[in-house]
């Protein structure tokens, strides 16, 4: 599955994250107990607070990686996934392979 949403800003713990089309994302009935649940943060410079919005997903199990261009600071990436070894910074040419290796994490 693949989710394209846009958040610009603060989003108050992002309640209506945890909707997709009006259906619960994560944790749900039909939510696989043996797949682990990630997100993709893909961002560009911006100076919004994350801390409530990672700890949030990390509270409920959630996966939180990051991916920032050359010119995001990498603590800046660090806090929207909570790891350093969840964040990553690359270039446009090089982003697909970044994701192959987050997915290749996974398995």
């Amino acid at each position: 599955m693949c989710l394209d949403e846009t958040m610009n800003g603060e989003e108050e713990g992002i309640p209506d994250s945890w909707y997709v089309f009006g259906s619960p994302f994560w944790g749900t009935t039909g939510d696989r107990p043996n797949v682990p649940n990630v997100v993709i943060v893909i961002s560009g410079i911006d100076s919004s607070p994350v801390t409530a919005a990672t700890q949030a997903l990390l509270t409920k199990g959630i996966n939180v990686f990051s991916i920032g261009f050359a010119d995001l600071p990498m603590a800046q990436l660090q806090a929207i996934s909570g790891s350093p070894s969840r964040s990553f910074s690359t270039t446009p040419e090089n982003l697909a392979s970044v994701i192959k290796n987050i997915c290749a994490k996974l398995n």
